[in-house]
């Protein structure tokens, strides 16, 4: 047993050895979605980097939604006026993301938009891009009113994600990277009324 403890001490230390020794605050990144922004519903999410590195590296992140603006107990005495459309919204959704590439990505320019040189690079094609398979849990609290009646309650779920990420824009202290994917999952509601 001494032997093996060891041994598997030195394992420890030589695994240790070629773990990356980026800073804390590089593997961390913040993220939205335009299309929720686009359908008026706010969003932001953080992600962390486990790896470090460029070429496979896995995440753990969390994403909030929140659009609460919306009454659905207002009521003008006057008129007598509700709103017909009522579409308030909280999920928080935490996920984990494995990103790969099959070839190394080539080094960006520092500064500009760099859309050109991984356009034209014909030696490696989508190198430039990062795909990436993930596994999400959410929850979630809703009001939905879209005519007479509506529906309200709370909703968990879990699923999958999958998708890619394409770099747009290197600056000194991080990137700005357009992020195409999609997810499908299984969803559990409650409804309220």
């Amino acid at each position: 047993t001494a032997n093996a403890a060891a041994d598997s001490l030195i394992v420890n230390n030589e695994a240790q050895a070629y773990l990356p020794k980026t800073p804390f605050s590089d593997r961390i990144a913040i993220r939205t979605n335009a299309l929720d922004w686009l359908l008026t519903v706010p969003n932001l999410g953080i992600e962390y980097d486990l790896t470090g590195s460029e070429f496979n590296s896995m995440t753990v992140g969390i994403s909030a939604k929140y659009n609460w603006n919306t009454s659905h107990t207002w009521r003008d005495t006057k008129t007598s006026y509700m709103p017909p459309v009522v579409f308030n919204l909280l999920d928080l959704r935490p996920e984990f993301r494995y990103y790969y590439r099959t070839r190394k990505a080539p080094a960006r320019k520092s500064g500009k938009w760099d859309v050109e040189s991984f356009l034209k690079d014909k030696k490696n094609p989508k190198s430039w891009r990062a795909s990436y398979v993930g596994a999400y849990m959410n929850y979630a609290t809703y009001t939905l009113k879209l005519s007479e009646k509506g529906r309200q309650g709370q909703a968990i779920g879990i699923g999958a994600s999958a998708g890619y990420s394409i770099p747009m824009y290197e600056y000194k202290n991080g990137a700005v990277d357009v992020e195409l994917g999609f997810s499908v999952g299984l969803q559990v509601c409650s409804k309220v009324y």
